[in-house]
């Protein structure tokens, strides 16, 4: 029986992934003018939607040939160097400096884009808002598990107007935990403050990192395709296609299917 509903924010209630994209895009035109166009950018980010900022910086940098640029603008910021691996695919070494640089400008740009309270509204996933005021109605638990910090959550809810309609049973945010997604260490947090047990869980996600994170814990996921995140999703191979919703008015729907399909002791999950 699912007992809970685990939700991820960005992407999937509230449209800031389109604003991190921008937010990269800026941050790279500061470092380098010109190198890439937002589209460009936009199809990189598709790579590394989900993943923490750290990951997706060293990423751009090393997608656009960033380095040269990024280490005249270091030192004009003073940015200190030091080396670290990131293990999301990529093999080889990223001087931390560069990356670290590309994220102090993103934060920078992306933070002022989360204090327009008309722009976070416009960017509300209207459907995931029914879905979360659905599932609260049927008596579940209900959980926002985010990569993203308190503050700028926080921030979201407060300018969005989420706390104001839907409360969560449960917030956790990366502060809480020590391993991004794909991780499954935020979900299972999750499901143990709340006092359920995985198998009990849903995830909503929209990207592949997060909906990996939801399935390693053990528990059943829906995949919100957005156009940053569809062509992932279908590719991946661990999601069955009926629990990727391209069309965001059938999320109730299906969702409400999943929450009624009978478990391996033949009870239906109510």
């Amino acid at each position: 029986m699912i007992k809970a509903v685990l939700f991820d924010l960005d992407g999937t209630l509230v449209n800031t992934e389109s604003l991190k994209s921008l937010a990269y895009f800026q941050a790279i035109q500061t470092v380098a003018p010109g190198v890439a166009g937002p589209g460009e950018v936009e199809k990189a980010y598709r790579v590394v939607v989900g993943r923490a900022r750290q990951e997706v910086a060293a990423y751009m940098v090393d997608r656009f040939g960033l380095k040269p640029a990024a280490r005249e603008k270091a030192k004009e910021m003073g940015v200190e160097h030091a080396w670290q691996t990131y293990p999301f695919g990529y093999s080889q070494l990223y001087p931390y400096g560069y990356s670290k640089l590309v994220v102090q400008l993103f934060a920078e740009i992306y933070n002022r884009m989360l204090a327009d309270p008309e722009l976070l509204g416009n960017c509300l996933c209207s459907h995931t808002v029914d879905l979360l005021r659905y599932v609260r109605q049927t008596g579940r638990l209900t959980a926002l598990a985010s990569m993203s910090s308190a503050g700028q959550v926080e921030q979201i809810l407060a300018l969005s107007g989420l706390d104001r309609q839907h409360r969560f049973d449960l917030v956790l945010t990366r502060e809480q935990v020590s391993r991004p997604k794909p991780d499954p260490e935020i979900y299972l947090l999750a499901a143990q403050r709340l006092g359920q047990s995985p198998g009990d869980c849903l995830v909503i996600e929209d990207s592949t990192v997060g909906v990996q994170a939801g399935l390693a814990a053990g528990m059943r996921c829906v995949g919100l395709a957005t156009p940053l995140t569809a062509e992932s999703l279908h590719a991946f191979a661990g999601l069955p296609p009926e629990w990727i919703v391209d069309d965001p008015q059938e999320l109730v729907e299906i969702v409400g299917r999943l929450l009624e399909l009978k478990g391996d002791n033949g009870q239906a999950y109510e």
